[in-house]
């Protein structure tokens, strides 16, 4: 049985035997019931059935009508969704084609960052010991600005062009394909940021130094919140 008719009032396969198996009984009866009491009355059986068997047809032929027109718009319904997963699924194999594609070149530019200064950064940044103010952080941040704006400038640019592919799906395909492009671009990239972000909260903290470098930091907060959208917000 297709979904079509399980969900109708009434198989349409069973509605006109069942309709002329429900006439036949009820004409019987009715014509049975007026026979017994025609011979003491003054009229003629077919007088009143006639009316009220154009009633139960009436009847019977609404409701096979409405039950088609149900059948009807849940296949209607059907074809829709129908329509629109074959829409979702040409856009998510669209997406995976170009982001490949991009992927070569996002590579190769990955690769002309010099990473080697930014990981001495990073290297520098894990290994000094806390002190009370964290000031030297915020050096560190001001010294090597220039190769880490370099490093998510550079992100930043090529994380737009897959923004743009990914904006047609839903979340869930959103979020399979970040994951493939964060993956394949650099395995160790989202460890990385999630250093800098968490030393990155002193230079917040710190006023004096936001004072005095803000184009600098100001400059690099706008990038690094920018990266941080797309790599650790998935809802966008």
């Amino acid at each position: 049985m297709s979904n079509n008719e399980s969900k109708s009032i009434i198989p349409k396969s069973t509605v006109l035997p069942l309709a002329l198996v429900i006439l036949v009984i009820v004409f019987g009866v009715i014509y049975i019931l007026v026979d017994i009491n025609a011979e003491d009355k003054d009229y003629k059986v077919f007088d009143v059935v006639t009316p009220l068997l154009a009633l139960v047809i009436s009847v019977i032929g609404s409701l096979y009508v409405y039950n088609a027109y149900k059948a009807q718009q849940e296949q209607i319904k059907i074809q829709k969704d129908e329509i629109s997963r074959n829409k979702k699924d040409i856009a998510f194999n669209r997406a995976i084609d170009l982001i490949y594609k991009q992927l070569e070149t996002s590579k190769v530019r990955y690769k002309n960052i010099n990473k080697d200064k930014f990981l001495r950064f990073l290297d520098y940044l894990m290994k000094e010991p806390r002190g009370i103010n964290n000031e030297f952080i915020v050096v560190y941040f001001i010294n090597f600005a220039d190769d880490i704006l370099l490093f998510y400038i550079t992100l930043n640019n090529e994380f737009t062009i897959y923004n743009d592919i990914l904006s047609e799906l839903d979340t869930p395909e959103r979020i399979k394909l970040k994951k493939i492009i964060l993956n394949n671009l650099d395995t160790d990239l989202v460890p990385l940021l999630m250093d800098v972000n968490e030393n990155y909260k002193y230079i917040d903290s710190n006023e004096e130094w936001n004072v005095k470098y803000f184009n600098k930091i100001n400059l690099l907060k706008k990038n690094i919140n920018k990266l941080n959208e797309f790599v650790f917000d998935f809802d966008n």
